[in-house]
């Protein structure tokens, strides 16, 4: 459950610092870390580390909870209790977490399941994965073909499937089977690194290419991608090059063949089999007849019926960026949503109202011209892979 008793004082926001040096770390983020009475934080870098720092001089490391002599496990248990005794003592309590907080983060998930349990308000704000990073160096969009994620791993203990016909993104490669912690791996300490390379290759023979992904930390380095075999994993020279941060792409086998299911298809009213476009599809070409044909109707283009831009004036919008931005004007808002917005100068009545109700569709019709609330479906931007029509 998401919601919490409010009863105790104490609560627990988690954040992601992203990966690249604090430019992934959000606005959303910044906020909860200004207005929090502590910040707790493992973080990659050193320029991250003290620009939390700067946005709150109370911020503790929790880095410093790792040992050589200790399972992974134990510190995380210790990284979640760090944060929860503070919680329990009434502050308002911030978790900053590489990454995103909740992608291969375990304390993050273990304190937050406590703190709810306590009663005490406990929320997770997203952040950007090395996964996010990898979709976008690598220019793969993972609802193409479906995409498995795992950690390298639990893929080898738990035996976990592989579908050969999807996206395959693993992480945690340069440290397989390790369940300890040193501050300085080296890459021949990977000693368990051919056992993934024989599932993969069971898999998907040895010629299959993976991609060696890094993503970069600082705005002077550029993504690590490298393209091998498998087969080529095995070489000295390039297992050395696997590191404790490196996360592997496998692109789908080409020669899996798609199946359809026909009955589903003649449900929906599709007479011929869906195709998939360019650039998922390596077979379709970017400029085909019907691409040139689109391409000539946006020059004739004209906004349909339906649009409705934003409007030109409205003070719902500073209120909304106060909102998102400022977690004491939230408060105060949550508190009496009527009396907030009687107090609010330069709103017409139905950004009032859209306002007190709150809901998503009731706020956005209000931004656009015509006031009306907005239909759930125009929410939504949908860029379709597979072809219907």
């Amino acid at each position: 459950m998401i919601g919490a008793s409010l009863a105790k004082k104490g609560q627990l926001t988690i954040v992601g610092s992203g990966i690249a040096s604090i430019s992934h770390l959000t606005l959303q983020a910044v906020s909860a870390i200004e207005n929090a009475d502590i910040v707790c934080y493992v973080v990659a870098d050193g320029a991250t580390e003290a620009f939390i720092r700067k946005k709150n001089p109370n911020s503790l490391d929790l880095y410093h909870l790792y040992g050589e002599d200790k399972q992974r496990t134990d510190t995380y248990i210790q990284m979640a209790e760090f944060m929860l005794i503070r919680v329990r003592q009434g502050q308002n309590v911030v978790g900053v977490f590489y990454g995103h907080p909740g992608v291969f983060v375990c304390p993050t998930h273990r304190a937050l399941y406590i703190a709810r349990s306590e009663g005490y308000k406990a929320r997770m704000l997203p952040g950007l994965s090395a996964e996010d990073c990898l979709f976008a160096d690598l220019g793969i969009d993972p609802s193409s073909v479906g995409c498995v994620t795992y950690e390298a791993t639990d893929l080898l203990v738990f035996k976990r499937p592989i579908n050969p016909a999807s996206h395959l993104v693993l992480y945690q490669v340069g440290i397989v089977g390790k369940s300890n912690f040193k501050f300085d791996y080296t890459s021949d300490e990977n000693i368990h690194f051919t056992k993934l390379l024989d599932r993969l290759e069971e898999a998907y023979g040895p010629e299959h290419s993976v991609t060696h992904y890094i993503a970069p930390l600082f705005p002077t380095e550029d993504p690590i991608a490298e393209e091998y075999t498998i087969a080529q994993l095995r070489l000295p020279e390039i297992r050395d090059k696997i590191h404790t941060i490196s996360t592997f792409y496998v692109p789908p086998k080409t020669s899996e063949s798609l199946i359809y299911d026909e009955v589903l298809l003649a449900s929906l009213g599709v007479t011929h089999k869906p195709s998939v476009p360019y650039p998922w599809n390596p077979e379709a070409t970017p400029y085909g007849p019907r691409e040139k044909k689109a391409i000539e109707l946006l020059a004739e283009h004209e906004p349909p019926k339906g649009y409705r831009p934003l409007k030109e004036r409205s003070g719902l919008l500073a209120v909304l960026e106060k909102l998102c931005l400022e977690p004491l004007e939230m408060k105060k808002y949550n508190e009496d949503r009527q009396a907030y917005a009687d107090g609010l100068k330069g709103l017409t009545e139905n950004e009032k109202e859209a306002l007190v109700k709150g809901d998503h569709r009731t706020l956005a019709g209000a931004l656009k011209v015509g006031d009306t609330p907005t239909n759930p479906a125009a929410l939504v931007f949908t860029f379709i892979i597979t072809r219907l029509d």
